[in-house]
């Protein structure tokens, strides 16, 4: 989708604690005229969440555990509007969290253009398979890391607040959940075009590197080696 002049919609799809939504805070931090929003704000209801069949186990990260038509209403919303729908924030972020780097402040006024667009951040674990949401991106970046940091990472978390309540991991969540629902969306997006999107490895790359990368990526479309992004 090409964005009106008025507005933009950029989209960090990637794995449970990759690193997504504290990258998309630090855009915020960024970038001017910049709107966050979540997409684990747009799970079902707890009671609705599917069961997995083969572990008895709620399964949060399938397809079926979001509200797609009320996520898809919110995009079209701030694409009309330049503004989201109120709806219910789950997470809201610390002041800590939108602090970027200052080569990256930087390299963010170095880079932009006037007039700035009202720009939405999507974060989400699951956010280009669906081809009527894809479509409303207009930049699309995946951040990920290898298995090890995203189980270590996962387990050092004490759980997820909910609309309903706290969620906490039950035994073997990971593997037999998080992980193989992970591959299954991770092929369909290596199998998307080579320019539909900008990968990053969040457990490789230092963040005033990641960041830089992202900022020129969504400012200016452009891909190129994310270590030469950042002047040193």
């Amino acid at each position: 989708m090409t964005a009106s002049p008025a507005t933009s919609i950029v989209g960090i799809s990637g794995p449970t604690c990759s690193g997504k939504t504290t990258l998309a805070r630090r855009l915020q931090g960024a970038l001017p005229n910049v709107t966050l929003l979540h997409q684990d704000d747009f799970y079902l209801p707890p009671g609705n969440i599917p069961i997995d069949p083969a572990t008895g186990m709620q399964d949060w990260d399938c397809d079926a555990a979001i509200d797609w038509p009320r996520l898809e209403a919110a995009l079209a919303h701030f694409r009309a509007q330049g503004r989201l729908p109120v709806y219910r924030v789950t997470e809201p972020p610390t002041a800590a969290d939108l602090r970027p780097d200052p080569t990256v402040v930087a390299l963010a006024k170095e880079l932009r253009r006037d007039p700035v667009p009202a720009t939405l951040i999507v974060d989400g674990f699951m956010l280009y398979h669906r081809p009527d949401v894809d479509r409303q991106f207009d930049r699309r970046l995946v951040v990920e890391a290898d298995r090890a940091t995203l189980e270590a990472r996962r387990r050092d978390r004490t759980g997820y607040q909910t609309t309903e309540g706290w969620w906490t991991d039950p035994p073997g969540y990971f593997e037999r959940i998080v992980w193989p629902n992970y591959l299954r969306h991770r092929a369909e997006v290596a199998a998307l075009p080579a320019d539909h999107h900008l990968a990053l490895d969040s457990g490789c790359l230092d963040i005033p590197v990641l960041d830089a990368a992202a900022v020129r990526y969504v400012l200016t479309n452009s891909i190129g080696a994310p270590g030469e992004q950042v002047k040193r």
